[in-house]
């Protein structure tokens, strides 16, 4: 099982620790807020998740977001976030 942890970079303590489905290499995560996460993979596919307690529930699937495999996502506030590619773009949320 793949997990997700999340680290207070100041004092290197773990905070939380989710257990991530099983759908295929993750190349970047980015969270929105304490409830949304980000996910972006190898197949240029960027997946919106729910954290419930230390689980994952799938909400969206953005298929073809990029037409490459997304290395970089960054929360940029505001309720937006952008994503980069291996296809040479950054788009954004």
């Amino acid at each position: 099982m793949k997990k997700i942890l999340i680290i207070n970079i100041n004092y290197y303590e773990l905070i939380r620790e989710i257990k991530v489905p099983n759908f295929g290499w993750s190349n970047g995560v980015c969270m929105l807020n304490k409830n949304i996460l980000f996910t972006g993979d190898n197949n240029g596919i960027i997946r919106e998740w729910k954290i419930e307690e230390d689980n994952l529930i799938l909400i969206s699937k953005k298929k073809n977001a990029h037409k490459s495999c997304i290395n970089t996502l960054l929360n940029i506030g505001n309720g937006h976030f952008a994503s980069g590619s291996c296809d040479n773009s950054i788009k954004i949320w």
